[in-house]
């Protein structure tokens, strides 16, 4: 008989021997009292665990061609010590293996079936999981060397990857709850939905998922996403092409309570090198899009990568609005609590331990009502220190440049910052930042502050570096020097003050200032103000921290107008009157001291003329003096011209009598 007549045989007979195996099996489990195996899986259960689990439906057991378990409703008891709630709710679990291609190591699954999981996950003030106990122990038993289970896998009699193949996975109403003692945050998923294709080494298959997030104290977030997704096992390779991806965010501090932002992409991860690239890269919000890329890479010190264009991108809807003033008074009287204190907030900690790039640019921005083009940012991180490069935009006819770094390494987070302004209007910006614009004009500047602490009042407290500014045709807003000026000389003299136009406003042509900033006080000796009647000086400082101000403005009156109020000019020109200007920033009280500076000038006058009363007594006296010793030396001269007229006649008679 040849080789190949006996195999067939053999063949054969193999094949009986299977068939009355499975025949064998098959009446076993027709017989099994399906009750009895839930009680005892029960029993089992909880002498391993401790925990109660109730089967309550019924379990279904199929063998030929499927090897098939079927579950209905069941729930598993949570661990001692936390909520008297299940840990686990499954409604209903399907999971079909065929047996043939088990013959061929080959694993086959039908779709994996989930429906109704209910997943309650917990950490107590210890930081124990209510899963823990579910876990197995850790083997004592050393590591085998890098790679000999995978060979183990697919030599020998493992299963390999490639020889494994999923019909699809089906998870339906599903849900998961997460709450944390220790930080008290907790996190609801809910309705939870994945529906995949067949899952196959190399093979694309449809995936599409649905979920609804719920953290404490956050937006609602609503995500629905699907793909076309691979992988190779030979490279380790997972792509997700043509990935959709719609969020929505609810809340009601948002505009209009919700936000959407659309994501789509082709991902691909290098899951042995532990990278991932998304590119290209699409992002839509409202009327914004974006193109770029993402780069991920999990390492020790996880690194990321963002390349954004952007064509426009409004943050108005999502920026708060600017908080109201905390008023006057001492240091710390109004200040905000630790909750809402921004600095005590920053998330310092999320910053350490990654590494990260970004180069985002944007066409047009507007924030609080702020107009931007041709935004430009480049920022990094380095494991706790988040530096920022250069941030640049056109804004309101100039330019705007900062830069500086925030470094969160430590619990106390130093700050450097650095800004440059060319010919920029003021009032927008001014608005931008604090709501109101007192001074207008063109303005250049430079900034560099430096300061550390971990609360804003620490912040405020340690600042130090400098300000130099320079405003061009503009005008400082509530106030009318000029009109205050007259109406005060006209008050002192007794006069009507004359109506006039109420214009709160001092108009120049150019105001030059630098300051210093040391300890959060800044202290200004240099101010150059040139209006059109006026020139204007002064010296102080500005405690940032008790937003208190107390300066002296010197104003020199250099001219005069035409008509009404000349007079009052013409008198006080050339006069200089201090402007007292003290109290808390927003409301600070102005002291004109007109009286005093026109008592000063009088008492100069006085004197003036005391000294010229004196100049003319001393010319006077010296002029009698120069008189009577020119008398003195015209009577010194005669007498002489007298004597010597004596002299000569007596010589002549002298000489007559001799003759």
């Amino acid at each position: 008989m040849t080789a190949r007549r006996w195999g067939r045989r053999l063949a054969i007979g193999l094949a009986v021997t299977v068939l009355l195996l499975l025949a064998l099996v098959a009446g076993a489990l027709l017989l099994v009292d399906t009750a009895d195996l839930r009680r005892t899986v029960a029993e089992q259960v909880e002498a391993r665990t401790g925990r109660e689990l109730r089967i309550d439906g019924e379990l279904g057991i199929s063998l030929f061609p499927w090897l098939g378990f079927e579950l209905g409703p069941t729930r598993l008891a949570n661990a001692g010590g936390f909520d008297r709630g299940p840990f686990l709710v499954l409604e209903r679990a399907e999971l079909r293996v065929r047996l043939l291609p088990l013959l061929r190591r080959e694993v086959a699954v039908d779709r994996v079936v989930l429906h109704g999981l209910r997943l309650n996950l917990a950490r107590d003030a210890a930081g124990r999981g209510n899963w823990e106990d579910l876990l197995p122990e850790a083997s004592a038993a050393p590591a085998t060397a890098s790679g000999s289970d995978a060979t183990d896998a697919t030599q020998g009699g493992g299963l390999a990857a490639s020889t494994v193949r999923i019909e699809g996975i089906e998870l339906r109403d599903a849900a998961l709850h997460w709450q944390d003692a220790a930080s008290g945050q907790s996190l609801a998923v809910r309705d939870l939905a994945l529906e995949t294709g067949a899952l196959a080494p190399g093979v694309s298959t449809p995936v599409r998922l649905r979920l609804r997030l719920e953290p404490s104290g956050g937006p609602s977030l609503a995500l629905a996403l699907q793909t076309e997704a691979s992988f190779e096992p030979a490279t380790q390779t997972l792509r997700l092409a043509a990935l959709a991806a719609d969020l929505v965010a609810r809340d009601e501090r948002l505009p209009d309570g919700e936000l959407q932002l659309g994501l789509a992409g082709d991902l691909t991860a290098d899951l042995a090198a532990t990278r991932a690239r998304l590119e290209p890269l699409e992002l839509a919000a409202g009327e914004s899009r974006a193109t770029g890329s993402l780069q991920l890479r999990l390492a020790d010190l996880p690194e990321a990568r963002l390349q954004l264009a952007v064509d426009t991108l409004d943050l108005d809807p999502l920026l708060p609005p600017p908080a109201p003033d905390a008023g006057s008074g001492a240091a710390g009287e109004g200040a905000v609590g630790p909750a809402a204190d921004p600095v005590a907030s920053l998330p310092l900690a999320a910053l350490r331990g990654l590494r990260a790039q970004a180069a985002i640019e944007v066409g047009r921005l507007r924030a609080r009502g702020l107009d931007a083009e041709h935004v430009a940012l480049r920022a990094r991180l380095d494991d706790g220190l988040l530096t920022l490069e250069r941030l640049g935009a056109n804004v309101a006819g100039g330019r705007l440049q900062l830069g500086g770094r925030l470094d969160g390494r430590a619990d106390t987070a130093a700050v450097s910052l650095r800004v440059g302004i060319a010919g920029l209007r003021s009032e927008p910006l001014l608005r931008a930042l604090g709501g109101a614009a007192p001074v207008s004009g063109r303005l250049d500047a430079a900034v560099e502050l430096d300061t550390a602490g971990a609360t804003l009042d620490q912040w405020i407290g340690a600042l130090v570096g400098s300000v130099t500014g320079t405003f061009a045709d503009g005008a400082i807003e509530g106030i009318n020097l000029a009109q205050r000026i007259r109406i005060a000389s006209a008050r002192l003299r007794g006069e009507a003050v004359e109506a006039a136009a109420d214009v709160r406003r001092t108009d120049f042509s150019r105001l030059h200032f630098t300051a210093s900033v040391q300890d959060g006080v800044l202290r200004s000796d240099t101010l150059d103000l040139r209006a059109p009647l006026l020139r204007v000086g002064g010296a102080g400082t500005l405690d940032l921290g008790r937003r208190e101000v107390d300066y002296v403005a010197r104003i020199l009156v250099t001219g005069t107008l035409e008509g009404q109020g000349g007079a009052e000019f013409e008198r006080l020109r050339g006069l200089e009157i201090p402007l007292r200007i003290r109290g808390p920033l927003t409301a600070p009280e102005l002291e004109l001291a007109l009286e005093s500076a026109l008592e000063a000038r009088a008492k100069a006058q006085r004197e003036q003329l005391r000294r010229e009363a004196q100049a003319a007594e001393e010319r006077a006296r010296r002029e009698l003096e120069q008189a009577a010793e020119q008398e003195q030396r015209e009577l010194r001269r005669r007498q002489e011209e007298a004597e010597r007229k004596v002299r000569d006649r007596l010589e002549d008679k002298l000489k007559g009598l001799f003759d």
